[in-house]
């Protein structure tokens, strides 16, 4: 068996990846999903005969109540390894508690560094150095350290010096949904330019705004661009965004309908990020067929092969540049090529077997 846990509270990334990998880990092998008891159950009603409801804890005491009340139920189950979703502080309590009682564990890091937040308030930095040191010593107790691409493996490595990483590389989270506009699109919005995710200061949204308003006006006329995602713009963001009309922004949560409807209209999906340890978006991009258009980063970069699946920038001219190629009579990017990357990359099953396989987990009806 394995048991996965997980930290997140909220409809977020990394409840989406929990519930996810504990889903397509069903058609595999036995599991189970610890989650917050506050977690909505519409949220993982298919797979609910299998998620463990727990109190979270409300300290940071690796002793609380609560943190061994949930190794105590998880070490009922005698799983055959426990994998942790996320490298929170209570994750890592979790794990020191398993180790000392011969229970392997692993651990998925998302991001070796924390992202340059918008808002990072003293508390928030705080528990992230406190996380970090943890890491330091969790690293000798757990079994595997499982980064989600190799851009992020290398610069665990470097930062910590670990040896026992494994990749596991980030599928598409798409839900099964009927398509929905949102409703602040109008009629004449189809193929569109899209960015898509949670809006803060490192993705890059200024930088699109000025390669798109540098268009023709007659391309932008063919394919605007929508902005869609949580959080909050600069006022510089919302300021180029207010002064180019044919720019469409919902600064709001997109529901998984809408989000469907979003990527299966879209041209192209636009990642300019000045920062990335890896990306959700780009796999979801590509199971919909549509090309990545990215920023010059490892964890972006090592996903795109150059106008086959997309295309990388490195200024706000180039960017431009490709947007208007998206129109002209050179642009060579094949949806069978995206097609095929995808298949031999981010599928859950594949990448599941190996991980698994890795775990020393056996797979049901394994020859």
């Amino acid at each position: 068996m394995v048991v996965y846990v997980s930290p997140a509270e909220l409809n977020g990334g990394i409840l989406q990846f929990s519930t996810s990998i504990a889903r397509e880990t069903k058609a595999l092998t036995d599991c189970r999903l610890f989650l917050p008891d506050v977690v909505e159950e519409s949220l993982y009603r298919d797979i609910a005969d299998c998620v463990v409801p727990y109190v979270k804890a409300k300290t940071l005491k690796g002793n609380s109540k609560e943190i061994l009340c949930v190794a105590e139920q998880i070490m009922s189950l005698l799983p055959d390894v426990v994998i942790f979703t996320e490298d929170s502080i209570l994750m890592q309590q979790l794990n020191k508690i398993l180790n000392q009682n011969a229970v392997r564990t692993a651990m998925v890091v998302h991001d070796v560094q924390h992202h340059p937040y918008r808002k990072m308030g003293a508390r928030r930095i705080l528990v992230d150095v406190l996380r970090r040191r943890m890491t330091r010593k969790t690293i000798k107790c757990t079994d595997k350290i499982i980064l989600l691409s190799a851009n992020s493996e290398e610069a665990f490595r470097k930062e910590y010096g670990a040896k026992n990483t494994v990749v596991f590389r980030l599928p598409a989270h798409v839900p099964e949904t009927v398509p929905q506009k949102p409703p602040e699109i109008g009629d004449e919005e189809k193929n569109f330019f899209l960015f898509f995710g949670r809006i803060d200061k490192y993705k890059g949204i200024d930088t699109l705004c000025r390669a798109y308003s540098a268009l023709a006006e007659d391309l932008k006329a063919k394919t605007r661009l929508i902005i869609a995602g949580k959080g909050q713009l600069s006022e510089e963001e919302s300021r180029l965004i207010q002064s180019e009309c044919r720019i469409t922004s919902i600064i709001r949560f997109i529901t998984d309908s809408e989000m469907v409807w979003l990527f299966q209209n879209a041209v192209s999906v636009i990642m300019p990020y000045t920062e990335a340890s890896q990306s959700g978006v780009l796999p979801i991009a590509y199971k919909f067929g549509k090309p990545v258009v990215v920023s010059n980063l490892r964890g972006l970069t090592e996903n795109v092969i150059e106008e086959k699946t997309g295309y990388v920038f490195r200024s706000v001219e180039e960017l431009s540049e490709i947007l208007r190629r998206f129109n002209s009579a050179d642009f060579s990017v094949s949806e069978t090529a995206i097609s095929e990357y995808y298949q031999k990359n981010f599928l859950w099953k594949n990448n599941l077997e190996v991980l698994l396989k890795l775990l020393c987990v056996r797979i049901r009806n394994e020859s």
